[in-house]
């Protein structure tokens, strides 16, 4: 039986659904399939052209040919929504109502039949409605039973066009990611309900991506069904997305830059390889100048609610700033050893007996096969990243390498030990205050991100499949574009202040904002680049032509992700996959418009 709560619409994801849940799905599928017999759906309803996605086409027409137009999920003379979203949402793909057009494999994913990255995993939404916002109730990762794809949706639109004949039309963005990776794929889907529970198929289209190896368009319809629930908490979902929303800062294009600063050059700040580009932007003087979110098939029209993979930004914002956090209230911490945090490195041999935890961040442990750059980590991280329990990745953590060099002095790049890093935070945190505790959760989403108003999508992280459900440390956040923006502003222009108080130990972020005590670099990575809590420093001097020494905070990730925190209070960020990583341009055109040499 379904219950009616206006307003209301949970989403649960479904492994084996219940009796009540396919008599639910038998009722809708006889709905929108009666629809072509004017059953559910009144004479008329394919009078508005939508460009191939007319109600019709959702009602039961046929998977298109090739991708659509992202100019189908905007609204086009649209009025407010004339109906409520009823209640539970439940997507069903089946093997047949998807496509795919494979356009870069560079590690064989769509190869092995058993990984189904052709098919979206069985999907369920918690959404509230408010006026012509749809509010999922939950934000972050959502993990399932597919083999491949884990999923993010967010807020999206809802509103009422005449050729869909009373209906209402909504648009949701939504995300997949790789299981226990970070490569990330935005989608949007794309549907029409009534007030009493009636909906029509979902379509749903993938067209854009952060990851380097695999490049594909996915698209197709799903069978949908809805039920309705009561939500306790839908009115405080509301509130919390509105107080997020209002703390976002305000976008401009990125051409207004010419504006704003005369005689500032917009193209500067262009990434290469542009098509590789998911987006990009700088923020100077609290104004957030975006580029386009562009897809294959369009801009992507809901670009402030774009999920953006975090990869090894996840060392600088996660490890980096979780030790400094840690630093500030148990001062101890840092110079704890490895071995007596992490259960899995104390072997026989006491190569981590004398490794700090602030070495291990500094990526100078001393254990290492190959000095030469990211040699280890090309060879070797491949069996750190497969392993899915904490004690396997703890295993390849604790033993891949031997004892090379004195700890604390030879930078050899390990992603496997900011994973000790995350590690020992966890230990050291439950010591300190009890079994249960999350240096993630309770140190850095409580403490900061909760009070700087970051979205919730930047609450969850890539943890081990277990009991232990340990954070990677080093890879595994998502953010949304502002996100990225504020964080930068938080560090870069507030120095890691929280009204007025100090969040961080000060000499930790000086060293990893290389200013102050820590303006000349510890650890030298290459020739040209620093490296020093988990942030990598970028040559300001050589760029921008300083007279001294000026180096660069930021953030880097796989494939080509950088925020950087320019000395002269902007942040420009871009998000690519094009394995380049080139901003010198953008970071001389910063210091033309506001000098940062001095």
């Amino acid at each position: 039986m379904l219950y009616a709560v206006q307003g209301v619409f949970t989403l649960t994801l479904y492994s084996d659904p219940p009796n009540s849940y396919r008599l639910a799905m038998r009722l809708n599928l006889f709905c929108w399939l009666s629809v072509l017999a004017a059953v559910c759906f009144a004479p008329g309803l394919a009078a508005e052209d939508r460009g191939g996605l007319k109600a019709i086409d959702l009602a039961g027409g046929q998977v298109p040919a090739a991708p659509l137009n992202t100019a189908v999920f905007t609204p086009v003379a649209a009025t407010k929504p004339g109906n409520k979203f009823p209640g539970r949402l439940v997507l069903a793909p089946h093997a047949d109502g998807g496509r795919i057009d494979v356009l870069r494999d560079g590690r064989d994913r769509t190869d092995l039949p058993a990984n189904r990255v052709d098919q979206l995993p069985p999907m369920a939404f918690d959404l509230v409605q408010s006026g012509d916002d749809l509010v999922p109730l939950q934000r972050g990762l959502v993990s399932g039973t597919h083999p491949y794809w884990e999923w993010f949706v967010g807020p999206g639109k809802a509103w009422d066009e005449p050729g869909d004949a009373g209906w209402t039309r909504a648009v949701l963005p939504f995300a997949l990611q790789e299981r226990n990776q970070n490569c990330t794929h935005n989608g949007l889907l794309s549907f029409l309900y009534r007030s009493d529970g009636r909906v029509s198929q979902v379509y749903y289209q993938v067209g854009s991506e952060t990851c380097t190896y695999l490049r594909v368009d996915l698209w197709g319809m799903a069978p949908a069904s809805t039920s309705f629930a009561t939500e306790p908490v839908a009115g405080a979902t509301v509130a919390a997305f509105r107080r997020e929303r209002g703390r976002r800062l305000p976008v401009r294009p990125m051409a207004q830059l010419a504006s704003d600063f005369p005689g500032a050059d917009p193209a500067a700040f262009t990434p290469p390889s542009v098509d590789d580009v998911t987006v990009y932007g700088l923020v100077a003087d609290g104004v957030h100048y975006r580029a386009g979110c562009e897809t294959r098939h369009g801009p992507y029209p809901l670009c402030d609610e774009l999920h953006l993979p975090s990869y090894s930004t996840a060392k600088s914002v996660y490890a980096g700033l979780g030790v400094m956090r840690m630093a500030r209230l148990w001062p101890e911490f840092p110079g704890q050893a490895i071995a007596s945090q992490v259960t899995a490195c104390g072997l026989g041999d006491g190569r981590w007996s004398d490794v700090s935890v602030d070495d291990a961040l500094d990526m100078t442990t001393g254990n290492f096969v190959s000095s030469t750059y990211m040699a280890d980590e090309d060879d070797l991280v491949w069996n750190f990243l497969r392993a899915e329990s904490h004690a396997d990745k703890a295993s390849v953590a604790c033993g891949e390498y031997p004892r090379a060099a004195t700890p604390g002095n030879t930078w050899v790049y390990h992603t496997s030990d900011t994973y000790l890093v995350a590690t020992a935070m966890n230990a050291f945190l439950q010591a300190r205050r009890g079994v249960g505790q999350d240096a993630y959760r309770d140190l850095l989403v409580d403490d900061l991100w909760r009070p700087l108003g970051l979205s919730p999508v930047t609450h969850t992280t890539l943890r081990t499949f277990d009991a232990v459900a340990q954070g990677f440390g080093g890879l595994g956040l998502t953010f949304l574009p502002d996100d990225v923006a504020r964080i930068g502003q938080f560090l870069g222009v507030a120095g890691g202040r929280i009204d007025g108080q100090a969040m961080f130990d000060a000499e930790m972020l000086d060293q990893a904002l290389f200013r102050g005590a820590g303006a000349t670099p510890e650890h030298k990575a290459t020739a040209l680049f620093a490296y020093s809590n988990g942030f990598w420093g970028a040559p300001g001097h050589v760029w921008a032509g300083c007279e001294n020494d000026t180096w660069i905070p930021h953030m880097s990730g796989f494939g080509g992700i950088t925020i950087a925190l320019l000395p002269n209070g902007m942040t420009y960020y871009v998000f690519a996959d094009s394995g380049q990583f080139q901003w010198s341009e953008a970071a001389a055109e910063a210091n033309r418009q506001r000098d940062f040499c001095s």
